[in-house]
C-alpha cells in the first residue's frame, strides 16, 4: 500500500495503515453490539461530568489539529465527535459491522479513524491538506469543506479525513475489501500504535472473517 504525508505536516500526524479483503460485511453482530454497548457504559462511567476536550487522548489529538493549523474547537476530530454523542447517552453503534469496528475502535483509543470501500478507491495514497475549494459530500451530509484541513486523498481526489468521510468511500454492505486507517499524532508512539493496528486487525478478522493483506505505520 503506498501511501505518503505531504512534507508541511512533517512531525504532525501519522497514519495506521491496514487493508483487508474478503470481508463479509452484516447489519449487525450480536457479540460486536455487546462489545460496543460495554464500551460506551464505561466511557460514560469514567468521564461523567468531564469536559471531553480536558480528556488526555482528546488533548494530544487537538495538538494534531492545531499543529495543521486546524481549530478543533471549531472543526472536532471524528472520535471527539464520537465520544461527545455517548456522552450524551447516544448509541453510535447500528451502522454495519465494519462501521462499527470503526467507530468502537476510535472510540476505545479516542483516536481518529476511518474505514474506506478499497474498491472506490484508487492508490497511491496521501495526506495532504486541503486546498481552498475542495469538498466532497459526505456520509449523511451535505458538501464537507476541506480547504486548510487534512485531507486523504487518492488519485480521484480527496475522499476521507480526520473528521467527516466522503460518500464516495463509504463501507457498505456490498463492500469485500477495505482500508482501515488510524489518524495519530506524530508523537504517537509507534509500540502504541503497533499494537492498536493488532487489535482492529483481530477484530476485523472475527466479525466480518478478513484477510488482512497488508497493515503498516507511515510517519515522516
Amino acid at each position: 500500500m503506498e501511501v505518503s504525508i505531504a512534507p508541511e505536516l512533517q512531525g504532525s500526524v501519522c497514519l495506521g495503515v491496514i487493508q483487508a479483503d474478503g470481508l463479509t460485511v452484516a447489519a449487525a453482530h450480536e457479540e460486536l453490539e455487546a462489545e460496543f454497548t460495554g464500551l460506551e457504559a464505561t466511557l460514560r462511567e469514567r468521564y461523567a461530568g468531564v469536559e471531553p476536550g480536558r480528556i488526555p487522548g482528546q488533548r494530544a489529538v487537538r495538538e494534531m489539529f492545531r499543529r495543521a493549523r486546524m481549530d478543533p474547537t471549531k472543526v472536532r476530530p471524528s472520535s471527539e465527535a464520537l465520544l461527545r454523542r455517548v456522552l450524551r447517552g447516544e448509541t453510535v453503534a447500528g451502522s454495519n459491522t465494519a462501521v462499527d469496528l470503526n467507530n468502537l475502535g476510535s472510540l476505545e483509543q479516542l483516536l481518529p479513524m476511518g474505514i474506506y470501500d478499497l474498491d472506490r478507491v484508487r492508490p497511491p495514497l496521501v495526506l495532504r491538506l486541503g486546498g481552498e475549494h475542495e469538498s466532497y459530500p459526505g456520509i449523511g451530509k451535505d458538501a464537507v469543506s476541506l480547504a486548510g484541513r487534512l485531507t486523504l486523498a487518492d488519485e480521484a481526489g480527496p475522499f476521507g479525513s480526520p473528521v467527516a468521510d466522503s460518500a464516495r468511500a463509504m463501507v457498505t454492505l456490498a463492500s469485500r475489501r477495505v482500508l482501515q486507517v488510524v489518524y495519530a499524532p506524530g508523537s504517537f508512539p509507534v509500540e502504541g500504535l503497533s499494537a492498536i493496528l493488532d487489535t482492529i486487525c483481530a477484530r476485523l478478522v472475527r466479525y466480518t472473517g478478513a484477510t488482512i493483506q497488508y497493515y503498516g505505520i507511515h510517519a515522516r
